[in-house]
């Protein structure tokens, strides 16, 4: 029999017996021209693919195995699995005649290995009394692999993707029988297992030899995958490295592979570290960091992990390293999918959920805005200039104000002496000769080390220090400079230490208040 009469046949079949259809002499002397894309195999009535969104046909979890039929559903899952990769590997048949002979041979010899899977689930479904099509069955396999532009497109999105999670499920399923006690379902997916790593083998000689040499293995998956596919497809709950090895696979792929996350389903969260926020609202686009800061920047870009969820997105100037984000999944941390700020293009096309920075701020607007129209009914963001009201809350002049305001109600509650009253808290200035007079009078009540913070600006910045008696030249340049575009300032004793107390509450609305008072008091001193 020709290849492509066999691969027809299994294609557009619309019986099993189409599909597990075999001979003993395969030529592929007259493999024809292209065939388009069709948009689902034939099949038998039982087995067409469910509607999407359709709830039917969802995967029996492990808690399934404790009984013959749960048993068997799980099965059934595993041999549509097997059929579609069958019809697929036919699919690349008739849509590339002009691939390589090799590489066309490899696929028959797999795909015959494929219909021996399906033959096996089937016979020991019927021993769990389970009928192929009693369970509906999902056409995901087909809609992400089919619409393939070219083989390696098949490669990168079957082979190396679909195939290589199978390295794990089937490993896990296997110790998942044998602990129900199926140990002949167990030895089965063990030897399908086994068959895995060699269709994963296959898929990476032919990824390899097509892919650009200049890009590493692991880079040129990312980059040939198709949506909706991404590495996340490529494993199980557990990976499993020791077959990835026998594949093939090298340490730098195994390592970001298990590292990498992505949303399945649910729409992730794009969050970013910008701790500079309040300088750039301070000075726009005329705020330039330091290389300190830059470097501090980098460092902790990656904070926002913690945050997240497993299928969430960090951005951050680079992702951290592979063997750090394996140690966090194996200490059972979340690993958030981590995306390069300069890259965030390649979010386009993909539904997110929300956009979470650290902070609203021009640098924060400049970065996420390109991803607003991604987000669902996203409110409308902040200006870029962030001005009037929304900057105010980031001024310390307006916590300073608050604390007065709330001053009185909280004494009431908090113990004597803690608050330390209206005398520390800051005085909102708003030229440079009311500075000077609030220095002078914060002097004359013994405090003789003093801060002046601009309204605006990152904590431990923006600020001078003034340990002398008098007042130097540069330190009143540096005041009078600072009400430039009419802005304002704040001056507050210097305190070394805020004594130790303990505080008891009759309610918790009492308590409450205190907790925020303290928070804003503490950022408002700069402590």
């Amino acid at each position: 029999m020709e290849l492509r009469e066999l691969a027809e046949r299994i294609v557009f079949g619309t019986t099993l017996a189409d599909k597990l259809a075999r001979t003993d002499v395969l030529t592929d002397e007259r493999p024809g021209a292209a065939l388009p894309t069709p948009g689902a195999p034939g099949r038998p009535a039982g087995l067409r693919f469910k509607e999407r969104g359709d709830g039917g046909g969802g995967f029996p979890g492990r808690h399934r195995l404790d009984s013959e039929s749960g048993r068997g559903q799980v099965l059934h899952f595993f041999a549509n699995h097997e059929l579609l990769a069958t019809e697929l590997m036919a699919l690349v048949l008739l849509r590339f005649p002009d691939a390589p002979a090799a590489f066309r041979r490899g696929v028959a010899r797999t795909l015959q290995d494929e219909q021996d899977h399906v033959r096996l689930y089937l016979d020991r479904m019927l021993d769990c009394g389970v009928e192929f099509g009693a369970v509906p069955v999902s056409g995901y396999f087909w809609r992400s692999v089919a619409p393939m532009g070219s083989p390696m497109d098949f490669v990168s999105g079957l082979s190396l993707t679909f195939e290589q999670a199978n390295l794990d499920f089937s490993r896990d399923y296997a110790r998942g029988f044998a602990e129900a006690g199926d140990a002949t379902t167990s030895a089965l997916l063990d030897r399908i297992h086994r068959d895995e790593i060699a269709h994963v083998a296959h898929g990476l000689k032919w990824f390899r030899r097509w892919k650009d040499p200049s890009e590493s293995d692991w880079d040129a998956f990312r980059h040939a995958l198709r949506s909706p596919l991404s590495p996340r497809r490529a494993k199980g709950d557990s990976l499993n490295a020791e077959s990835r090895r026998a594949a093939g696979l090298d340490e730098d792929f195994i390592q970001r592979l298990e590292a990498f996350s992505r949303s399945k389903g649910r729409t992730p969260q794009v969050f970013l570290f910008n701790p500079l926020a309040e300088a750039f609202i301070a000075d726009g686009t005329r705020f330039n960091p330091s290389r300190h800061q830059a470097r501090l920047v980098a460092d902790l870009a990656n904070l926002p992990q913690f945050l997240a969820a497993d299928d969430d997105i960090v951005l951050v100037p680079e992702p951290p390293s592979p063997s750090f984000l394996s140690g966090l999944r194996r200490a059972g941390l979340p690993v958030p999918e981590f995306v390069r700020v300069a890259d965030t293009g390649s979010l386009a096309g993909r539904k997110l959920g929300g956009l979470r920075p650290w902070a609203w701020s021009p640098d924060s607007r400049r970065i996420l805005g390109p991803l607003a129209p991604l987000v669902t009914g996203l409110a409308p963001l902040p200006p870029e200039t962030l001005q009037g009201q929304l900057a105010d809350l980031y001024s310390k002049a307006w916590s300073a104000r608050f604390i007065r305001e709330v001053l009185p109600e909280l004494e009431s509650v908090a113990p004597a002496n803690a608050l330390g009253g209206a005398a520390e808290t800051g005085t909102v200035v708003e030229s440079p000769e009311a500075a000077f007079e609030a220095i002078a009078a914060i002097r004359a009540r013994g405090h003789h080390r003093l801060v002046v913070k601009r309204s605006l600006g990152c904590a431990g910045g923006n600020a001078l220090r003034l340990w002398e008696p008098e007042l130097a030249e540069n330190q009143r340049r540096w005041i009078a400079d600072s009400f430039r575009d009419g802005a304002t300032a704040v001056v507050e004793p210097w305190l070394d230490r805020i004594a130790d107390f303990s505080v008891q509450f009759e309610t918790g609305a009492d308590a409450l208040r205190w907790v925020g008072y303290a928070a804003l008091h503490t950022d408002a001193r700069g402590q």
